[in-house]
């Protein structure tokens, strides 16, 4: 009985190191995205005032595509996880805990990046490069804040689809291979 306990406790505990190990491959993958974004950003040089509003207004649909994809796949992937969720609860494996908590984080943060998507789409609806009342400055913050901003939902969203092969993997294992599941 005591061995039983043991086992399961083990059992537990490296679930827990997996789903961190893959939350943290997970995140590094997100960064390294955003970072990318980001030296592509700063190896156009710094933009001047007069720049600015020419490149926000070229940014703009472009920044609106993006925000419609990521909007796309993250609601896909949400589609895509009851499925998942259908397809593991009619096995007759056990996933156990850890995958179905697993599966509710992924969820989680898809859901978030959807809600920032949109909200950053909506934000687009703002004709600012129409009106003369806004100072020259401005439009430099605006230009780095789109980049900034499409940098981390681009991250957010590899992130996001690192962390799903992760699950769909332990699936993968436990259904297709028959091995014992985590």
């Amino acid at each position: 009985m005591a061995e039983n306990a043991d086992a399961n406790e083990n059992s537990a505990e490296d679930v827990t190191a997996t789903w961190k190990h893959d939350v943290a491959v997970a995140v590094a993958s997100g960064i390294g995205a955003a970072v990318v974004t980001g030296i592509a950003t700063f190896a156009v040089g710094q933009v001047t005032q007069s720049e600015a509003r020419v490149l926000v207004e070229a940014i703009l649909p472009t920044s609106r595509f993006l925000c419609s994809a990521v909007m796309t796949a993250t609601a896909t992937i949400l589609a895509l996880m009851l499925t998942l969720l259908g397809l593991t609860i009619k096995s007759e494996q056990n996933l156990g805990n850890e995958f179905y908590r697993r599966i509710r984080e992924i969820a989680f943060y898809d859901m978030i990046v959807l809600v920032v998507a949109t909200c950053f789409l909506v934000i687009h609806c703002i004709p600012i490069t129409k009106s003369d009342s806004i100072p020259e400055w401005w439009y430099s913050a605006v230009y780095y804040g789109l980049l900034l901003i499409a940098a981390m939902i681009g991250g957010a969203l590899v992130s996001i689809v690192v962390m799903l092969y992760s699950a769909i993997r332990e699936v993968i294992m436990v259904l297709g291979l028959e091995k014992q599941p985590n």
